[in-house]
């Protein structure tokens, strides 16, 4: 590890100007040089593939996280689905030695400390409509089903009933949302109830979500601790100064909620983006168990992010993982990811997908051969080039 620390040092403070914009990515298993990726590939996005126990936090996700952390000049943020307390405390100790950035999580477990995270909050609201905020949350809830038949009119239920208690509450948070959602006869006063009836599964996510407190912080709410509200996390803050955020949130702990509250934090840093300058901060985005927050309001994030100044960094087991929810995603990661790692895989599919991705090439490998001894064959046999499959011609030591 010491040694590994010495050669990121030396690169980002290498008096190389090309040097210090690459990455140590590790070294060749043949010869043990070093493999290093540009700054710019690396900012188009990436994708990490390998089975359960592959070491792909070990090897693919805390390496690259420590390495932009240890530059300072970039936001980084961990969603971790699954609680690793390795990463976390890597990521911590590592924003600590650099003396300049700090260091906020989010988490959704009862009893662990948490900044919060309220979206009903976010600066950048100011700057949007009901409308746009309406949609912004129906994304990060995964309530937008699309426009087929069917799946068109849901959607326009959740979205007809959260912009008219929206319009007519201005709700700050999931619990006073759910106060008049869970109303019948009260919505009933400013709309249709039969449209509060079709959009049960809005009324249900919010109701989850207003267990949980992170996500629920207001003005007010700790009178003895405003530090609670003043320093909850603000994603037009995250894209304007360099920092790390951990969200430390457990899908075991909360099945649906926490894949819930990461696709609500991604869309209000999507959403802010637009409004932020470009080139200002770039925010680097690593998502372990992508899978888990896998909707059809992603696929945008992963075309349009890259030039919004954001890095999404995904990692999973399978390939057939980017199918879900009536959402494939394996052809946009294809597509958007520069830069791809593969640590093991065993399903079928993620070797099919990788056969395909690897291509082929032509290869010398040496042989064993024995002189010619008369009477055992024919000569003409024996020295007829023997062409192998796909192209491979067998050669012996003197040709």
């Amino acid at each position: 590890i010491r040694d590994r620390d010495n050669y990121i040092d030396r690169i980002i403070n290498s008096e190389d100007e090309l040097e210090r914009e690459h990455m140590l990515l590790g070294t060749s298993e043949r010869g043990d040089y070093p493999i290093l990726v540009h700054q710019e590939i690396h900012d188009q996005h990436a994708h990490i593939l390998g089975d359960s126990g592959a070491s792909k936090t070990a090897l693919g996700i805390a390496p690259q996280v420590t390495q932009k952390i240890a530059r300072g000049d970039s936001t980084v943020v961990v969603v971790d689905l699954k609680g690793d307390r390795a990463l976390f405390e890597t990521c911590r100790r590592e924003a600590e030695r650099t003396k300049k950035l700090r260091f906020r999580w989010l988490s959704n477990e009862v009893g662990k400390s948490t900044f919060g995270f309220n979206p009903f909050l976010q600066s950048h609201n100011l700057r949007l409509s009901v409308e746009q905020l309406s949609q912004q949350l129906l994304q990060g809830l995964s309530l937008d089903y699309g426009i087929q038949y069917g799946a068109g009119y849901f959607t326009a239920m959740n979205e007809i009933v959260l912009n008219n208690v929206l319009q007519e509450t201005g709700a700050k948070s999931f619990r006073e949302l759910n106060k008049h959602l869970s109303d019948p006869r009260w919505y009933a006063s400013i709309g249709y109830e039969d449209d509060w009836k079709q959009a049960r599964h809005l009324s249900a996510l919010v109701k989850r979500l207003s267990g949980s407190a992170p996500v629920n912080v207001v003005p007010g709410m700790y009178p003895d601790q405003p530090q609670v509200h003043q320093q909850a996390i603000d994603v037009s803050n995250v894209l304007e100064e360099p920092q790390v955020i951990y969200l430390w949130l457990r899908s075991a702990a909360e099945p649906t909620n926490a894949p819930a509250i990461a696709r609500l934090f991604l869309w209000a840093m999507f959403t802010a983006a637009s409004h932020q300058p470009q080139d200002k901060n770039r925010v680097y985005f690593f998502v372990d168990e992508m899978q888990q927050i896998i909707s059809d309001g992603i696929k945008l994030i992963f075309e349009q992010f890259r030039d919004l100044g954001g890095t999404i960094i995904a990692a999973h087991q399978t390939a057939s993982q980017l199918r879900r929810q009536g959402t494939d995603l394996g052809d946009t990661i294809d597509s958007c990811t520069a830069m791809k790692q593969v640590f093991r895989t065993s399903d079928l599919n993620s070797l099919e997908r990788l056969e395909k991705l690897s291509g082929t090439r032509t290869d010398k490998t040496p042989t064993w051969h024995q002189a010619y001894e008369r009477g055992t064959g024919e000569l003409t046999e024996r020295y007829d080039p023997l062409v192998a499959e796909k192209g491979l011609v067998r050669i012996t030591e003197q040709e």
